[in-house]
């Protein structure tokens, strides 16, 4: 039974004494059982079991060692029926679930803070043109939640996939301002490389020399094509931009003038299925910029909370 008690505060130290919410995403028997451990009515400052295991070891070291037993087998009986309780592992999902969506709200402030004035503005303008979307599928057609909530998520990817943009263009910007990348250094550079093709193409030079200057050309080569890359980028990002700003509005029209949720369903769908393409290309550019989150991953709530629909629409 010591070795029970001792394997307890071992588990208890290793998560530190964690509430439920910082445990991983999917909870294990070990989690809950430290749930459970910790676990205490609201209202109380000092978990309760806590509270018992502090009785049994006074008793144990004032009175008999026999209450050590006691409580070992007690305080096991205890974790092992609250934490296998369904009841009770449904409460600590839906905590861990409140501060996994509380943490990925602060890591997207901070993202969207890192910005510069003008993305922020351009990215809460794109915010601010989803969420009147959504209040006019939520309040003005008549669709039931599920479909509320399918349109909203939709929206939702545009407005990441939008911020991932924003975040790759300006990690591609800040290369491009670190390599003072500008008309004039491109014609430097290209000057610089002419230069060196004719030293290198130079009679009565040595053969050390010319490895050194064929060298120094091939890397003032591959500056020169990396830099014109990072202009690519810009210009396709740049389209992609305008883009996802077209698409948003042209539903915010459709949803105003048609009042069809069916179609509005259909065009949001085809709009999903361009943008795939623009999300590989943001995991590749990330593998060299590293701005951001995978795109992969499920988005964070970028729009906020979702739309509940008004009792006036419900009845409708």
């Amino acid at each position: 039974m010591l070795l029970i008690l001792r394997s307890l505060f071992d588990i208890m130290c290793r998560h530190k004494y964690p509430h439920a919410h910082t445990m991983p995403k999917s909870p294990g028997l070990s989690d809950y059982l430290v749930s459970a451990f910790n676990a205490k009515p609201k209202g109380m400052l000092v978990s309760p079991n806590w509270i018992g295991l502090a009785a049994f070891g006074m008793l144990g070291i004032l009175v008999s060692p026999a209450f050590l037993l006691l409580g070992a087998g007690a305080e096991l009986a205890y974790l092992l029926s609250l934490g296998t309780n369904e009841r009770f592992q449904k409460v600590v999902q839906a905590h861990q679930r409140a501060q996994d969506s509380a943490n990925k709200h602060v890591e997207l402030s901070s993202l969207i803070s890192k910005l510069t004035p003008p993305a922020r503005t351009r990215f809460e303008a794109l915010q601010q043109r989803c969420r009147s979307i959504m209040e006019f599928y939520a309040h003005q057609l008549n669709v039931g939640p599920g479909i509320v909530d399918q349109h909203a998520q939709s929206l939702n990817r545009f407005a990441w996939i939008f911020l991932q943009l924003l975040f790759t263009k300006e990690g591609i910007v800040q290369m491009i301002k670190q390599s003072s990348f500008t008309p004039e250094f491109r014609g430097k550079l290209e000057t610089e490389i002419q230069q060196l093709d004719a030293r290198v193409k130079a009679d009565k030079i040595a053969p050390e020399l010319q490895k050194s200057l064929e060298s120094q050309r091939d890397i003032l080569k591959q500056r020169l094509a990396v830099l014109g890359e990072a202009e690519s980028k810009l210009l396709y990002i740049d389209a992609e931009l305008d883009r996802i700003e077209q698409q948003i509005e042209l539903l915010r029209e459709q949803a105003a003038v048609s009042k069809d949720s069916q179609a509005i369903a259909v065009r949001i769908d085809s709009v999903s299925s361009s943008l795939g393409e623009t999300t590989e290309w943001i995991k590749e550019q990330q593998n060299i910029f590293g701005a951001v989150k995978d795109v992969v991953e499920e988005p964070p709530s970028v729009l906020g909370q979702p739309i509940v629909r008004s009792s006036q629409s419900e009845s409708a």
